[in-house]
């Protein structure tokens, strides 16, 4: 097990994981990522144009990014 840390951003905000989760494995922490941003933008109420993204690293580098697009445009 490995110590991952998940740091989110919203747009421009960014909201550094200090403390990290122990996950077993990259591939692991990828899915993670994916399922936090997933519940992340349920609470979203006007997306309108969002970039939401977490950076997954360990304690020394970025390992992964994953990021989800939200956005409403009226067909032309």
């Amino acid at each position: 097990m490995a110590i991952y840390h998940f740091d989110y951003r919203d747009c421009e905000t960014l909201l550094p994981d200090m403390e990290g989760t122990e996950i077993a494995d990259l591939e692991t922490a990828g899915f993670e990522a994916t399922r936090i941003l997933a519940e992340l933008a349920r609470g979203i109420e006007r997306p309108e144009h969002r970039v939401l993204s977490i950076e997954v690293r360990d304690d020394h580098k970025p390992l992964l990014l994953v990021s989800l697009t939200l956005d409403i445009k009226t067909p032309a």
